[in-house]
């Protein structure tokens, strides 16, 4: 017995955004320019680090992983119903 399509996208979504959540946090403080000079990628992960903690790669995760599970379960939802 396999759980409901809505059930698995939202399982899925919810795995990518955790596996992807530090990366993002990267990217966004890299496009948001937040320091006077272009930090390394190393010195970056350590000023993360040191000012947040471990817990800082994850900052934002519980809204990213509402909008992207929702937005996962309604576009397969969507698809199994209109195939």
């Amino acid at each position: 017995m396999s759980l409901p399509q809505p059930v698995l996208s939202f399982l899925a979504a919810s795995f990518a955004t955790f596996a992807t959540q530090p990366y993002d946090v990267l990217r966004t403080y890299r496009q948001l320019n937040l320091f006077k000079t272009d930090f390394p990628t190393i010195a970056l992960l350590k000023h993360i680090y040191k000012i947040y903690g471990p817990l800082g790669f994850m900052r934002g995760f519980t809204l990213r992983l509402i909008k992207r599970s929702l937005f996962s379960v309604i576009t397969w939802y969507t698809y199994e119903v209109s195939k």
